[in-house]
């Protein structure tokens, strides 16, 4: 397909890992943010959301080294929405069981 004199080609390998690797951080700060981790499983797994913010950087990365811009765009977003759910607490100086306690937890 062509648009204004630029070859587009059907998604590609790149296209496919560097989205692939965006989907857990995306579910994970939906589930985050909407406030949907209450089963006990779910809860034990948001207490680790300051190490998935920091693995977050991972998708970033790998979209800009694929040169995907678009694709390192949400996944700077999805980075920005976990640290948001991190850093209030840690800037603040929590630690402990409350340490973690923002995003409607």
């Amino acid at each position: 397909m062509q648009i204004a004199g630029r070859v587009w080609a059907k998604a590609s390998a790149r296209d496919a890992v560097a989205g692939a690797l965006i989907i857990p951080f995306a579910a994970w700060t939906l589930i985050r943010l909407a406030g949907l981790g209450r089963p006990w499983l779910l809860v034990t797994a948001m207490a680790l959301t300051p190490y998935a913010a920091a693995l977050a950087l991972v998708p970033v990365v790998t979209a800009l080294v694929l040169r995907r811009w678009l694709v390192a765009g949400v996944a700077v977003l999805v980075a920005a929405m976990l640290a948001g759910c991190v850093l209030p607490a840690h800037l603040a100086g929590r630690t402990g069981p409350t340490a973690d306690r923002c995003c409607g937890y």
